[in-house]
């Protein structure tokens, strides 16, 4: 956006410049000018609904035919509706008005902005003069003051005239008048020819297909209904969180927050999956919410992803070092954000999924953070502790540990994907194949007791539900092996 502004005011400058030297010949043709009007008048609606301004367009018919130039008309009511929303306040009212005569074609655009004093109205169409009523207001988009005076001459160009009427607190009216006919153009400036029409550039579509790729079933959750998982996008520029939200809707569940703060307690309440945040934001960095979500007990295993215009070594460093899972420089590629961000959510169920069917994956390979290498070694020890204990569920495991069933069931969900009372029966299970390899003499109903399985046909049943093979064949397997 700020390259194609840079690229608009660079380009106003230039013709103004030909107009000077009078380098520009229209291009005429006859054309509807009342759709041709609507439409650069709908291109404005969006940002009218976000300031909630009163947008209207009035015509005494769908279609008006007139001579023009529209690649050239078209930066005259570009510049007048652009003007009107800059200087029109929240709630104001900003409306487009089409009439016809005998001999001409009137277009109005009526605002209620700050209005110009009388002093100052009949400089408004001089090169470079940019109005003193109107700076503060306009003061987070200048101007180059060369607007008004470029869609002066070209509206003289098509024998035409703009005036405007104005006045502080009021408002400000501009009046657009264009001949009928064709008589007042010379051979030269009439053409018919389509390739003359102005195109308007194709909307950028993202390519859903490349970009999701076979990611998509990566970051379906397990769940039989497929629900999505969750990304929290934290980014406090509205159009790069609208680029952002429709780039992974359809891959995630999105929820988003516009700074850290507020990211924060959306995190806390939706315990995202992961999460996509800016740094330089108001009330709380997106380096600050890395920080406080990676020493949240409850929060810290959630990938963090830091985007930032800021792609030093030292800061991408620093951002790392503060708990990032991965660290991106703005301008990214779309395809590469995808990916990385989809790689750190398929990677955890890649893990979670090999932790729970390898008699041999260590439960620490689940833990990327200091908080939760120590839960699960915690976790472990007290397993341990009571591997004989048949009475011994999820209730004294939430005890022993001071945290409540809700807090513990969601905290496995998300670390190992398993609820509570499954990643105690696998812990068990894991054992029990250490011991039927490590000891070929002790019984398998032994086993089953040392286990706290209470009885070794159900022992038996749970081992082949998790290695799809029976204990006694398992032994024998791991005999001939050895």
């Amino acid at each position: 956006k700020n390259a194609s502004q840079m690229l608009s005011l660079i380009s106003e400058l230039l013709d103004f410049r030909k107009l000077e030297l009078g380098h520009i010949t229209l291009k005429v043709s006859e054309q509807n000018l009342v759709g041709f009007v609507k439409d650069i008048y709908l291109s404005f609606n969006e940002y009218a609904v976000k300031k909630n301004i009163d947008y209207r367009f009035q015509s005494p018919a769908d279609s008006i035919l007139c001579w023009y130039d529209a690649n050239q008309l078209q930066k005259v009511f570009y510049n007048l509706l652009n003007n009107a929303f800059k200087f029109t306040k929240q709630n104001g009212t900003i409306e487009v008005v089409m009439e016809e005569t005998d001999g001409e074609i009137v277009v109005k655009v009526i605002d209620s902005g700050v209005g110009i004093n009388k002093e100052e109205l009949s400089r408004i169409f001089d090169r470079f003069y940019q109005s003193e009523s109107g700076r503060y207001e306009a003061k987070t988009s200048p101007g180059t003051g060369i607007g008004l005076s470029l869609a002066k001459s070209i509206i003289e160009l098509h024998h035409g005239v703009v005036t405007a009427e104005s006045r502080p607190g009021y408002g400000s009216i501009f009046i657009v008048r264009l001949p009928k006919g064709a008589d007042h153009f010379t051979d030269n400036e009439i053409s018919t020819d389509a390739r003359d029409q102005v195109t308007q550039p194709a909307p950028v579509v993202w390519d859903r297909e490349v970009l999701a790729d076979d990611l998509t079933a990566a970051c379906q959750s397990d769940e039989a209904d497929g629900e999505l998982r969750t990304m929290l996008i934290v980014e406090d520029n509205d159009e790069l969180l609208q680029i952002l939200t429709s780039l992974f809707t359809g891959l995630y569940r999105v929820v988003v927050a516009r700074n850290g703060k507020e990211g924060l307690q959306m995190a806390m309440d939706e315990k995202p999956d992961i999460v996509l945040s800016d740094i330089m934001m108001p009330e709380m960095t997106g380096t600050e919410m890395c920080v406080r979500i990676k020493n949240n007990f409850d929060l810290c295993h959630i990938p963090v992803v830091l985007l930032t215009a800021l792609t030093t070594s030292d800061q991408s460093i620093e951002g790392l070092q503060r708990g990032a899972d991965d660290y991106i420089g703005k301008p990214f590629n779309a395809k590469v954000l995808v990916a990385r961000c989809n790689n750190l959510v398929r990677n955890r169920i890649i893990l979670q999924k090999k932790f729970t069917r390898q008699q041999n994956f260590e439960t620490m390979e689940l833990a990327n953070n200091p908080i939760d290498q120590r839960f699960l070694d915690t976790v472990s020890q007290i397993i341990s502790d009571n591997i004989d204990n048949m009475e011994f569920d999820m209730n004294l495991l939430a005890k022993e540990l001071g945290l409540s069933r809700s807090s513990l069931f969601a905290k496995f969900k998300a670390l190992t994907g398993m609820t509570p009372n499954d990643f105690v029966l696998n812990y068990k299970l894991k054992r029990a194949a250490q011991m039927l390899k490590s000891n070929p003499d002790m019984q398998i109903a032994e086993i089953s007791d040392q286990l706290g399985f209470g009885s070794p046909r159900y022992f038996s049943r749970c081992f082949k539900a998790q290695f799809n093979i029976t204990p006694a064949d398992y032994r024998k397997k791991e005999h001939k092996q050895s």
